[in-house]
């Protein structure tokens, strides 16, 4: 793998020597292909050709809307005034699916998925209720009424 840097720390191409089995699998170079990147004048990335993404940002320098190229699969991001993200929008293979941001809590169409805290956050699982991550590293599943499942 190659690299090359244009101005400070913008990346300027990436060469991929290795290629990938696995389209999902790391860096998606194209074996002895450069695949380069396109900065807007506030240093932000606007083009990402290894992801064949195009990326536009706000008046706050935030991002705001992401298109895959040749592609009507899109990312949108919505912000307050002050920069807090309040939805992001995914539209992947023609289906939508919204996460709204209220506080702590996430949402997705609707439904809570997460609530965020200090010391980790709680997620709703698919299966039994809720479950309860501590800091990343240990979990608990509790069942509807709170109490810890053995």
């Amino acid at each position: 793998m190659a690299y090359d840097y244009a101005i400070g720390n913008q990346l300027n191409f990436i060469e991929d020597s290795a290629g990938s089995v696995d389209i999902n699998d790391g860096f998606n170079g194209d074996v002895g292909v450069d695949k380069s990147y396109t900065y807007d004048a506030n240093g932000n990335v606007t083009v990402y050709e290894s992801r064949s993404t195009t990326t536009r940002y706000n008046h706050l320098n935030l991002p705001f809307d992401i298109a895959k190229d040749n592609s009507t699969d899109t990312l949108k991001y919505e912000y307050d005034f002050s920069g807090t993200l309040h939805r992001i929008s995914s539209n992947i293979a023609g289906t939508t699916i919204d996460v709204d941001y209220i506080g702590p809590v996430e949402y997705i169409d609707g439904q809570i998925k997460r609530i965020n805290h200090d010391h980790g956050f709680i997620e709703m699982g698919p299966v039994s209720g809720p479950y309860v991550f501590l800091n990343g590293t240990q979990n608990a599943d509790i069942d509807e009424n709170w109490d810890v499942i053995e």
